[in-house]
């Protein structure tokens, strides 16, 4: 486990920066699918531990792709350029790279220009298993039906199904996957399998992880913390401080944010004009007037 800051070259962009702080987790030594289940998993509680529960993880396999590309023979230099298309998402120049592929393989070119219409539910794999694939491409498929199979029966976890996530970054093998909130317009994380690169380090050894971006995280709880702040004004006249005051603590053990104040009209306007999600408990002659 780890938390640091990372470099990494990103087009300039605004919101992009080079220099980012990440905590993240790496599984050395397990090369099965538990590995890979134990990490989605550690990732997913994490943030359940810091108050990050409404979240979506969205899962891809590195293998399905290149299962795909490896049927249509395309030389290196199409092979990368179509990669890149889909990592980008962009579905007519990917139209156009496939221009000239061969009619009898017209059936990977269907699944390629469809690939944003398998994105949803596990459910969706089943669909992609009626094409004709190849063995490397239904393999990642079974895998992913495997790992999610694994891992709701350990949690309750939203996962979703991409089969055009790709990475930037060239070194992952296996599944790989990103973690979003509906509340945040940016990913919380990601992770995956990386069996080939600590053969760089001299070191030939199966892994997978995870990184969730730190300031995605205090971003989004920040905006969760201001989403909940919802006071309770109890307003009082001179004979009821007393009610006013017993109420305020009720509110208080509630863990409620409480404002007790003499009741004003001028400041009771002002309270409803600014503050519309704020509770509001009037006392009059010892009596509560309102709530």
């Amino acid at each position: 486990c780890y938390i640091s800051n990372v470099f990494r070259f990103q087009e300039p962009r605004m919101g992009h920066d080079q220099e980012f702080f990440q905590v993240g987790a790496e599984l050395i030594g397990i090369d099965g699918i538990e590995g890979d289940v134990e990490a989605i998993l550690l990732a997913s509680n994490l943030l359940k531990k810091v108050g990050i529960d409404d979240f979506i993880i969205n899962i891809g396999h590195i293998r399905f792709l290149e299962g795909l590309l490896d049927d249509l023979e395309l030389n290196l230099d199409i092979r990368q350029k179509v990669i890149q298309t889909i990592w980008e998402k962009n579905f007519v120049l990917l139209e156009e790279l496939l221009k000239g592929i061969d009619t009898s393989k017209n059936k990977i070119k269907e699944i390629l220009l469809s690939l944003n219409k398998f994105y949803g539910g596990i459910q969706m794999l089943h669909e992609l298993m009626k094409f004709p694939l190849n063995d490397k491409a239904k393999g990642s498929l079974t895998q992913i039906i495997e790992l999610a199979e694994m891992i709701k029966a350990c949690s309750n976890v939203t996962l979703t199904f991409d089969p055009g996530l790709i990475k930037s970054q060239d070194y992952y093998t296996g599944i790989n996957f990103e973690i979003y909130s509906p509340k945040a317009g940016f990913p919380l994380g990601s992770g995956g399998r990386y069996d080939n690169l600590l053969n760089k380090f001299d070191g030939s050894r199966p892994a997978t992880g995870f990184a969730l971006v730190e300031e995605a995280l205090l971003s989004l709880l920040e905006r969760s913390i201001v989403d909940s702040y919802e006071p309770c004004y109890v307003l009082y006249d001179k004979q009821s401080f007393i009610q006013a005051f017993k109420k305020a603590e009720e509110l208080k053990n509630q863990d409620k944010i409480v404002k007790l104040t003499p009741f004003k009209r001028e400041f009771l306007d002002k309270i409803k004009s600014r503050d519309k999600k704020c509770n509001i408990c009037i006392f009059c002659n010892g009596k509560l007037l309102e709530k």
